[in-house]
């Protein structure tokens, strides 16, 4: 017969609910699904925090409004990872970021579509 396993989470665990939570040790954070480390990242590293917390939504670990009153983060933020997630999985919150280019200035008429425009 299987054995039910309660949760036992370390002193100073910060509850996300009844089978997740995280510890702030120094800089650096570490989750626990009932007794079990899962994850650790440094505090200032926001692309894994996102990641993590994307992850432990997606798998049904947790709920939106749990992880924002948690962490005291907008809604929107999350809903933002989590798309990011869906759309591009792990390897999206390690991308680096699109940037475009920088706009040029030509005087006009000197644009080749210009000659599009033309009438003859």
């Amino acid at each position: 017969m299987p054995q039910l396993q309660l949760p036992f989470f370390p002193q100073g665990m910060t509850l996300i609910n009844a089978n997740v939570g995280f510890h702030r040790e120094e800089d650096t954070i570490s989750y626990f699904y009932g007794h079990l480390p899962v994850f650790r990242h440094d505090v200032d590293d926001h692309r894994s925090f996102r990641m993590i917390t994307s992850q432990l939504y997606i798998n049904g670990s947790v709920k939106r409004s749990e992880i924002c009153r948690a962490f005291g983060i907008p809604a929107i933020n999350v809903k933002r990872s989590v798309k990011l997630y869906r759309d591009k999985g792990i390897a999206g919150f390690f991308e680096e970021p699109r940037r475009g280019g920088a706009a040029v200035l030509t005087p006009p008429g000197s644009c080749r579509s210009s000659a599009l425009f033309q009438t003859s």
